[in-house]
């Protein structure tokens, strides 16, 4: 597996604001998986064009599996993708926000996290090749266990209905919203938080949020409509209470309570 520049070039991304990596040669890898989850036991990973990268939906969602819509994606693009990792990023060619280019450029190796160059550098102990770089903190246990579990299971482009809330639902009344108990820890449950915390779009303290809230942005993003920059970005849509919760604070006056 190639090392090369990829832990000094993600620092870099701090420091320089440019990215150096090397890419990784074309490889293909058939990996057999004891079916445990009711997804496919036979992999096949391709760093070129020939990858595989159909997305499947389980349906329902499994309570033991890690999907990449649900679970990885989200967590990449907020703390690698939307840092320095996407096309602006200055990154010489290391891509991770999508299905595709995070398996070629995180040369990902299904069923094995360790032999795996993105897992490696989300688990490196020397805060200087670490993953994402300081300042930035460190990803937690449970999310390293996520992209673990993700590529243990074949790495796969996998999602399921896990937009289950209704406004419809008694489980889901979004009524006397408050930012601090309910729209934070929804943006925090989505990354939104440690990418918008500077820049045109805050979204770390009231009056960055109420800003984008006031002209319509904040709810044009989150339903991923026409002329709005899709949040989060690069994933699915949030869940529908989640939205509706947030629609809820806007109409409310988007105060800070």
């Amino acid at each position: 597996m190639i090392k090369t520049l990829l832990p000094i070039a993600l620092i870099g991304c701090i420091a320089l604001n440019a990215c150096q990596h090397d890419p990784f040669p074309p490889r293909i890898v058939e990996v057999e998986m004891e079916d445990t989850t009711g997804i496919s036991d036979t992999t096949d990973i391709s760093d070129t064009t020939g990858i595989s990268d159909t997305l499947s939906n389980d349906q329902s969602c499994h309570p033991d599996t890690v999907y990449f819509q649900r679970d990885v994606l989200p967590l990449i693009t907020a703390n690698c993708a939307n840092a320095c990792h996407n096309p602006d990023g200055g990154n010489n060619g290391v891509i991770l926000t999508d299905y595709a280019n995070i398996i070629a450029d995180g040369d990902i190796r299904a069923g094995d996290p360790e032999g795996s160059d993105l897992y490696e550098m989300i688990t490196e102990d020397d805060v200087d090749k670490r993953m994402p770089p300081a300042p930035a903190a460190a990803l937690s246990a449970e999310q390293i266990d996520l992209i673990r579990t993700w590529i243990n299971q074949g790495a796969l482009n996998n999602t399921c209905d896990f937009d289950s809330g209704s406004t419809d639902s008694a489980d889901c009344d979004p009524s006397e919203v408050s930012f601090d108990s309910d729209i934070t820890p929804i943006f925090e449950s989505y990354g939104c938080i440690s990418c918008h915390g500077g820049g045109s779009v805050i979204l770390n303290n009231h009056a960055g949020v109420k800003t984008v809230a006031d002209n319509g942005k904040l709810v044009g993003a989150i339903n991923h409509q026409t002329g709005f920059a899709a949040m989060p970005q690069g994933g699915e849509k949030m869940d529908s209470c989640d939205i509706a919760t947030i629609e809820k604070w806007v109409e409310e006056g988007s105060l800070d309570n």
